[in-house]
């Protein structure tokens, strides 16, 4: 363990918590809270990452009779198979059963977590897995879930958030996705009877989250969930592709000890379906026909572009031609500079709604050809130009677009 937290009055802010590149579950968690003596703790902005058994684990062999209290938001957990325990193991049936289970009769929870805008990125169970006398309110966490290789070699199942053995989870507003294209259980229970003197299975209740690649929800005894002491309202989550981008872009931005931006960390939406990392995987939000996110990093988009190894200058390497339709201009998010072409090749074609981007990028544009020209027209729709009038470009001339994703406008620059 790390860290292990025995009192009361704790916050953990900012740390990195890691092995690289997988360390013995034989070295425990990131993160161990000790429920018995513990209470009023927050875990916030900290990253997990190849955290051997757990990243963070609030569990004891012992019964759990006074309040432990905790907040974990705005966290990375990253290439991790185990990430969250919760609750007192001591009641699983088989083994020895220690003698005060027959208390377990009482399932009323004592052991009580909030999980707030949390991302997931590519972490196999256990988000967390809610066991004996724990009660855990996750809100709008963002999950993309992926088979991870214990140390042993083996890698056992991946879903994302479980109870058992009495154990209970409200789910609200929580966004599921996963690698594998297709079947996982986002949400689910056991209703085994796990717990000595007591029914002893898990309960769980989603409000409003949103599944891709045909994940499935299953709510289990939605009644014996209980009502958290307190109101936190959940983003809500529009459930179309650029609805689940926003909200995940969110979710990615405030996640983790500072702002990720590393190789293996930040995505785009490649709403064309047709780029491909460079050497690396494709991970699905939905069905590929639909689109799915690329790691950012290893593609060759958006100005800055390339960089001259020899020069240090950077290249803006042109892309194919775009075509005004009806007035309208689609742009490609994986493009930085292009030519813009009248449609029907017409003298002149105005452009008064531009479209295609979902983040705030920068463009460069000129005209296809001398005989063609393309004319902005200044606050039509969504277009804004520097100069306040109509801008007209020929092929001896270039404007920088600029997209706003605040106000979702295309501000041109002459």
């Amino acid at each position: 363990t790390r860290i292990k937290i025995e009192n009361v009055n704790t916050i953990i802010r900012r740390i990195a918590f890691g092995t690289l590149p997988v360390a013995s579950t034989s070295t425990r968690d990131g993160i161990f809270v000790e429920p018995t003596t513990s209470d009023k703790l927050w875990i916030d902005e900290c990253n997990f990452k190849y955290c051997a058994d757990g990243c963070i684990d609030v569990a004891s062999l012992s019964d759990v009779t006074t309040d432990c209290r905790f907040t974990i938001s705005r966290c990375l957990f990253r290439n991790h198979d185990k990430v969250m325990l919760i609750g007192s193991l001591a009641c699983y049936q088989g083994g020895s059963v220690p003698a005060y289970c027959a208390l377990a009769v009482d399932e009323t929870p004592t052991i009580l977590g909030t999980l707030y805008k949390n991302w997931f990125d590519h972490t196999g169970k256990r988000h967390p897995k809610v066991v004996t006398k724990a009660f855990v309110h996750s809100v709008n966490n963002y999950f993309h879930i992926s088979s991870k290789e214990r140390d042993t070699g083996t890698a056992g199942a991946n879903y994302g958030i479980l109870t058992a053995t009495g154990g209970t989870v409200l789910s609200e507003g929580n966004l599921f996705t996963s690698a594998f294209g297709s079947g996982q259980e986002a949400i689910n229970a056991i209703t085994e009877d796990w717990v000595q003197g007591a029914d002893g299975k898990g309960a769980i209740k989603d409000n409003d989250s949103v599944v891709t690649d045909s994940m499935t929800i299953t709510e289990v005894d939605t009644a014996k969930v209980p009502t958290p002491p307190y109101t936190l309202t959940p983003d809500v989550i529009t459930d179309t592709t650029g609805g689940r981008l926003d909200f995940s872009e969110g979710v990615i931005e405030l996640a983790g000890a500072d702002i990720d931006s590393t190789v293996d960390g930040v995505y785009i939406w490649d709403e064309n379906n047709t780029q491909h990392p460079d050497g690396e995987a494709v991970y699905a939000i939905e069905n590929t026909a639909s689109g799915r996110y690329l790691l950012k990093a290893k593609l060759e988009t958006n100005a800055p572009g390339l960089v001259d190894e020899n020069t240090n200058a950077t290249l803006i390497p042109r892309a194919n031609t775009v075509t005004i339709s009806g007035g309208a201009l689609a742009l490609s998010p994986v493009d930085s500079y292009v030519a813009i072409a009248t449609e029907g090749a017409a003298a002149s074609d105005d452009i008064d709604t531009m479209s295609g981007l979902s983040e705030d990028q920068i463009y460069y544009a000129r005209a296809s050809s001398s005989g063609q020209t393309p004319v902005f027209k200044h606050a039509v729709d969504n277009v804004y130009t520097n100069t306040g009038a109509d801008i007209t470009l020929d092929h001896l001339k270039f404007v920088t677009i600029l997209y706003d994703k605040a106000s979702s406008r295309y501000f041109i620059s002459l």
